[in-house]
């Protein structure tokens, strides 16, 4: 017997095999005729085998035998089944888009980033439910969609039906892409001054007839609600990624997950600690080095950002009421009157983001000795 005469003497007597499943076993129907469905080709490339997602992998059993018995009962001919089913098994791989929510970014047009990599209005996504959900405003009974854009990224699955030896190379491709959205999250922030976050991310399938993965989500995360609606330059955001790319100190990573937590952060006294971590980060990554630590951080931002003498003084007194601000903050748990007519959270914020610019478009830290005797560090 073939895979056509199987399905055909199936199709036959399906109503009475089913009845009498049900009476003589608990197993599920579709796990048994999954079961026979493999003695046949080209059902028996499932054999032993796994359905690889980014995820991890899941078992083929019952996929194919709940897409056969839903034909079946439609009235599909078996002919046709196998086409299909033999078109699938031997293409053996599928295409997807993981999908990540930027709460608080705006954009009117889609633009890339990199390969595979992009930003686009959330009205251009695919439907599913996922994008409804992610992508709409909750409040008791109503949901609207609201301006979020979405982060993009193509990819594809080879092979799609395989062995456990064939997930690791799948799962460093996640891996990958998920570095890539933390460069361009990151990558945000430093194009604007407002808090940008990615809570979710989810994958889309395209569509398959038994072999689909399982579609993978993110919770949202348990992060404050961002209110604003930015906009960035499409170019300012290439060049920052590419320039995270190929910074190779972690520092700059840790930085700007500290501006980020400050960005969004609803108190002054724990912005003000976290603003004041990213100059200090920034300034003092060579701790064996000597001197006042205040002197040092307004020294190195002033010669940083400072083109003439009246620049590093203006950049200098803003470094000092940064880790004044920071030092009372983390110190005193508050920031009294005096501290808070002089430190003004606006500029702290755009300060520290230029900081960071900076230093990033020099591909590395400076050498700060060099630096700060008027070389080029």
């Amino acid at each position: 017997m073939d895979a056509l005469s199987y399905l055909r003497s199936l199709q036959a007597n399906l109503e009475d095999r089913e009845t009498h499943h049900k009476s003589v076993s608990d197993k599920t129907f579709s796990f048994v005729i999954d079961e026979e469905l493999t003695q046949y080709e080209p059902f028996s490339l499932l054999k032993d085998k796994w359905i690889l997602h980014p995820s991890g992998y899941s078992c083929t059993l019952g996929h194919a035998g709940t897409w056969v018995l839903e034909e079946l009962k439609k009235g599909t001919d078996p002919e046709k089944l196998i086409a299909d089913a033999l078109a699938e098994l031997t293409q053996n791989r599928i295409s997807g888009i993981e999908i990540s929510v930027l709460e608080g970014l705006s954009v009117n047009t889609e633009y890339d980033i990199a390969e595979n990599l992009k930003i686009c209005p959330n009205g251009d996504l695919p439907y599913s439910m996922y994008v409804d959900y992610y992508f709409s405003d909750h409040n008791f009974f109503l949901k609207s969609r609201n301006d979020n854009a979405a982060c993009v990224q193509s990819f594809e699955i080879d092979p799609l039906i395989g062995l456990e030896s064939d997930f690791p190379a799948i799962l460093r491709r996640a891996e990958e892409r998920a570095f890539e959205r933390k460069l361009l999250h990151s990558a945000l922030l430093l194009s604007s001054y407002d808090p940008i976050m990615l809570p979710a991310t989810f994958t889309v399938y395209e569509p398959r007839k038994f072999t689909g993965p399982i579609a993978h989500f993110s919770e949202p995360l348990h992060s404050p609600k961002v209110i604003s609606s930015t906009q960035v330059e499409p170019e300012d955001v290439k060049t920052n990624f590419y320039l995270l790319k190929s910074f190779k100190d972690q520092r700059i990573h840790i930085a700007i997950d500290r501006l980020a937590k400050a960005r969004s952060s609803h108190d002054i006294i724990s912005a003000a600690i976290d603003f004041g971590l990213v100059q200090e980060i920034l300034c003092i990554n060579d701790i064996k080095s000597e001197g006042e630590l205040s002197l040092r951080i307004r020294t190195r931002a002033a010669w940083m950002l400072g083109h003439n003498v009246d620049d590093r003084i203006e950049a200098s007194r803003l470094a000092n009421l940064i880790y004044s601000a920071r030092s009372k903050a983390a110190h005193t748990g508050t920031l009294d009157d005096k501290s808070l007519k002089k430190y003004d959270i606006v500029e702290a914020n755009k300060f520290v983001t230029k900081l960071t610019k900076a230093i990033l478009a020099r591909g590395s830290f400076p050498d700060w000795n060099n630096l700060t005797f008027g070389g080029f560090g």
